[in-house]
């Protein structure tokens, strides 16, 4: 799917549902930037935690990219 040629019309239901969409998006992104960073902070104060934090820390990707 490409990008319009011409002018599109949304109507309000589309717009409020994109809306709705969007703002999904955005707090699952800001949730999984806050895991990373608290994951990177927990490294900084406790180096030995790292071993069990990567192991739990393996599957964030493909979560963040879904």
């Amino acid at each position: 799917m490409g990008v319009p040629q011409e002018n599109v019309t949304l109507s309000p239901d589309v717009i409020e549902s994109l809306h709705r969409k969007l703002g999904d998006m955005r707090h699952s992104v800001n949730n999984h930037l806050t895991l990373l960073s608290t994951a990177m902070e927990l490294f900084r104060r406790k180096p030995d935690a790292i071993m069990r934090m990567l192991d739990s820390m393996t599957d964030r990707p493909e979560q963040i990219r879904d």
